[in-house]
């Protein structure tokens, strides 16, 4: 036994035998000894040899024991007693913790991203207790976090406190122990203003070394490269600039990311999928070099790895729309999904309105030439729809449904002679049942249309024949063929009206959004801002201000926020000032501010807007329309988040009857709100009767919509969620491989849809202890 233990041991026989050095330091040698009394046990004795320390370490050393008595928490090494031996041996016996260094305990045991973070959620929460007693540690870093386990479970515990700082000076017994010039710390793990050797340095330099600890604990290395951490000066020039993103960093590392990701347990691939994003902001976030942007607390930063765990929205993030969307379609308790959709309900249903509005002032615009053509559709239609007696025989009142189907029975003997009046009725009759859901019946009609149209060589009547089928095509799933459409529209309506007629820019408009809804944002914004352009050189007021809206909806979507709120404002104050307050088009504005701020957290600025616009459509559109249904749902999902259940379940209810009355029972939108409603139940504990509902909707998508639409694989998914709060797995991983399969190929595989049902599908077989499958779903 080296001599040193052995003078120890007679200094301080009866009470401890050392056993071995399991570590040295400037403020000490740390052994493994055992207590002999009052209790036999084993600890960690941390001692300074007499006439080694100077009076700073002294008191450094003094400083830490008293550091450790104020404190008493799980993730915190324990004091149990302290003393002065003979010779002049300082001591203090702790909690000795037989364990690894938290990174190194984390690749051994192979933890998965999941199990990793829950222990580092332990190690912020003892933080946070040193930081209500008053202290900073200001040496975070994993050797000064060890994990050992406990019942069979991982516990870290943060030690050595040597150079704590108080925010009490006298709690640790010392006015200063640190000059104002002093730079104390591990460099790799030091906030910048430790760095700058500041004497003001407060609770969120630990957030920092905690940023920097995330960093290494889930990409296996120092946010910067080897050479950053070689002297003061480069390590100071490295913290000018951000860290890399996580997903950066481990690409950087090439044939390591191997090595790393198996620790994970997951596929390189899987791993840097899961880097970006929230991981990232919260990182990010942790080591801002300004600490005004960092986390206030360790709780705060431990706030934001939970709610990512559980697949709720992060704070750090920014609150981007891309993001909320995607996390909202991770959670499990669901009932916010229906914001952004019926966004995109009030926006296809104004395109719709637009692109009628605009046949119209076509119309108008032609009356002339076009006057024989329209009095013979005028009197066809009259007959066949407005006539005492519609349907000769019925001997009831008949619907408008019934008159179409009558309408379209006589279309073949009504035109046999002209041709280009038999077109027009089609595609007026055509578009009628289009816009009444009936997609089936309005097909041949608009088909028919577009081939007479074609023989006769009628270029303008042509494209608005192609942009009817391609909406179609577009309704049905078959986005691939409504692209080229759209496309050889715009290419019609150029070469025969010019680049800058209102129609090309009608026609780029119903492409942006389109091309929005599938994820191609950068191109849709093109397209929406050319015809944006277009609008503005003719003044026509109401038409940017819809433009905005839609550029603002695909900002939104991108999750480019900074000029969502700017747009949507622009086109608040534009509808106001041409239609006044009391007008469908402002409660539209309304609803879709409201959205914004209810997703970036601003609810008390959204409930009275959501308000607002629900309170103008009904005293406009009247209760039942389905413009009132949307506003409802929105106001709905606000409540639900804030917990007022009772009259956001009454709102659901009530947005399903009328969009049922307005539209029947087989129509999406009614399977939309089929959906939510059903979500909602299984949120409060109604799972039963939410899959019931939700069940109903994919049957309903099924015969309405084509087999490979993505809204199938959306109802899908969602009872895929309900099954799993009912703890039914099976039918939670059944409906999530279908739902997988068709939206990977509906909407492609990059798709945030697709993404979110992946991570459902991989977190569930993590669950069941099925890591290859997971890997192989997330791979």
């Amino acid at each position: 036994m080296p001599e040193a233990i052995e003078r120890l041991n007679r200094a301080l026989e009866g009470r401890f035998e050392i056993e071995q050095e399991i570590g040295r330091g400037g403020m000490g040698i740390v052994y493994l000894a055992r207590q002999l009394s009052p209790v036999s046990r084993s600890v960690a004795l941390k001692v300074i040899e007499p006439g080694h320390g100077s009076a700073q370490a002294l008191a450094r050393f003094q400083a830490e024991r008293q550091a450790l008595a104020v404190m008493g928490h799980p993730s915190v090494a324990k004091i149990f007693e302290a003393g002065i031996a003979d010779g002049g041996y300082s001591w203090f016996a702790m909690e000795h913790v037989p364990g690894l260094e938290i990174h190194r305990f984390c690749d051994e045991a192979r933890l998965t991203i999941d199990e990793r973070l829950r222990l580092y959620v332990q190690v912020c929460r003892g933080v946070q207790h040193a930081h209500q007693k008053g202290l900073i540690h200001r040496d975070l870093k994993p050797s000064n976090v060890l994990v050992t386990e406990v019942d069979g479970k991982p516990v870290p515990k943060i030690i050595d406190f040597g150079i704590a700082k108080s925010a009490d000076p006298g709690l640790l017994g010392e006015e200063r122990l640190t000059r104002a010039d002093q730079i104390v710390g591990t460099p790799a793990y030091m906030s910048p203003e430790q760095i700058d050797g500041s004497a003001d340095v407060d609770t969120r330099t630990d957030v920092y070394a905690l940023g920097v600890m995330l960093y290494e604990l889930l990409v296996g290395t120092l946010p910067y490269p080897s050479s950053a951490y070689r002297g003061w000066a480069a390590l100071g020039a490295s913290l000018t600039q951000p860290p890399p993103s996580l997903a950066d960093r481990l690409r950087d590392l090439d044939a390591g990311r191997e090595k790393i990701a198996e620790a994970r347990r997951t596929a390189p691939s899987s791993l840097s999928r899961i880097m970006r994003g929230d991981l990232d902001y919260i990182v990010g976030r942790a080591m801002e070099r300004d600490r005004d942007e960092r986390y206030e607390t360790p709780a705060e930063l431990a706030a934001d790895i939970e709610r990512y765990r559980s697949s709720m929205p992060v704070r750090s993030s920014g609150a981007s729309a891309a993001y909320l969307i995607r996390t909202f379609a991770r959670r499990h308790l669901v009932g916010v999904a229906v914001s952004a959709g019926v966004l995109v309900l009030i926006v296809a249903f104004a395109a719709v309105m637009t692109v009628q509005a605009g046949v119209i002032a076509r119309e108008r615009d032609r009356a002339e030439q076009e006057a024989t053509k329209a009095a013979a559709v005028n009197d066809f239609m009259a007959a066949t729809l407005l006539a005492p007696d519609p349907i000769e025989g019925l001997g009831r009142d008949v619907t408008v449904v019934e008159a179409l189907d009558d309408a379209v029975n006589q279309l073949d003997t009504a035109f046999v002679e002209a041709p280009e009046l038999e077109a027009a009725a089609r595609s007026a009759i055509g578009w009628a049942l289009f816009q009444m859901g009936r997609y089936d019946d309005a097909e041949p009609l608009l088909e028919r249309a577009l081939e007479v149209r074609a023989q006769l060589g009628s270029p303008e009547e042509q494209a608005e024949s192609i942009l009817h089928w391609a909406q179609l095509q577009q309704v049905r799933g078959r986005f691939d063929s409504a692209d080229v459409l759209f496309q050889r529209a715009i290419q019609e309506q150029r070469s025969t009206l010019g680049a800058t007629h209102p129609e090309v820019a009608a026609a780029l408009k119903l492409r942006g959004i389109m091309i929005g809804e599938l994820g191609r944002y950068d191109e849709a914004e093109g397209a929406l801002r050319e015809a944006l352009a277009i609008i503005e050189e003719h003044g026509d007021a109401l038409g940017v201000a819809d433009l905005r809206n839609q550029i603002g909806v695909i900002l939104w979507n991108r999750g480019s926020l900074d000029e969502v709120e700017q747009l949507w404002m622009a086109a608040l104050a534009s509808r106001r000032q041409a239609l006044g307050n009391d007008h469908p088009l402002v409660a539209e504005m309304l609803n879709n501010l409201a959205v914004f701020y209810d997703n970036t957290g601003r609810l008390e600025d959204a409930e009275p807007m959501y308000r607002e616009a629900l309170d103008v459509q009904r005293r406009l559109l009247g209760a039942d329309h389905e413009e009132v249904a949307a506003a409802m749902a929105n106001l709905a999902v606000l409540l639900d988040v804030k917990g007022e259940f009772e009259e956001a379940e009454g709102l659901y209810l009530e947005a399903l009857r009328i969009d049922r009355g307005q539209f029947g029972d087989q129509h999406p939108v009614v399977g939309h709100d089929l959906v939510n409603l059903g979500s909602f139940l299984c949120v409060t504990g109604r799972t039963g009767q939410g899959v019931t509902l939700i069940g109903q909707a994919v049957d309903l998508y099924r015969d309405a919509l084509e087999p490979g639409h993505w809204r199938i694989a959306n109802a899908l998914n969602w009872r895929g969620v309900c099954h799993r709060e009912a703890g039914d797995t099976g039918g939670a991983e059944s409906d999530w491989i279908l739902a997988l399969a068709i939206m990977s190929e509906a909407l492609g595989e990059e798709h945030y849809r697709t993404q979110a049902i992946r991570t459902r599908l991989g977190d569930l077989y993590d669950s069941l202890g099925r890591p290859e499958d997971a890997a192989r779903i997330r791979g």
